[in-house]
C-alpha cells in the first residue's frame, strides 16, 4: 500500500481510501462512495499539530449510507489509516474522545499501527 498526496489538502491510497483535510472543521476519509467524518480542530501544542475528536456515539457513514454497517474493526481500520496520513503529512494528532467516558483503550495500538503503515510507505 502507498500513500501520496494527491491535492493541496488530499491524500490517498493505492488501497481505495482518501483522506481530505476540511481545517479547521473535519477531516474527510472516503473509501468508494462512502464517507466518514471526523471533527477536527488546529492545535496550540508545538509544531504542527491537531486536535482530532472521536465522537463513539455518532462513528456512522456519512448520508446516503448512514444505515450501512461500521463495525468496531471498520472503525478501527480508518482510525488507524487517518493517522497513518497524518503522520505522512508530519502532522502530530492528538486525539479527544466524546463522550470522554467513552475513551478508546486501544490508542496506543492504533498509533503503533499507523506508525508501521506509515513506515512501509515511506520505503517505497
Amino acid at each position: 500500500m502507498t500513500l501520496s498526496r494527491t491535492g493541496p489538502r488530499t491524500v490517498a491510497s493505492d488501497a481505495g481510501f482518501e483522506i481530505e483535510e476540511h481545517f479547521p472543521y473535519y477531516l474527510e476519509y472516503r473509501e468508494g462512495a462512502r464517507t466518514f467524518r471526523i471533527s477536527a480542530e488546529m492545535s496550540t501544542a508545538p509544531g504542527t499539530s491537531i486536535l482530532l475528536f472521536y465522537d463513539a456515539a455518532d462513528s456512522r457513514w456519512q448520508p446516503p449510507h448512514r444505515d450501512d454497517p461500521l463495525d468496531n474493526v471498520t472503525v478501527r481500520t480508518i482510525l488507524v489509516r487517518v493517522i497513518a496520513a497524518m503522520q505522512f503529512l508530519r502532522i502530530r494528532a492528538d486525539w479527544q474522545t466524546l463522550p470522554p467516558d467513552a475513551e478508546r483503550d486501544d490508542w496506543e495500538a492504533i498509533e503503533s499501527e499507523a506508525r508501521i503503515l506509515s513506515r512501509q510507505e515511506t520505503r517505497r
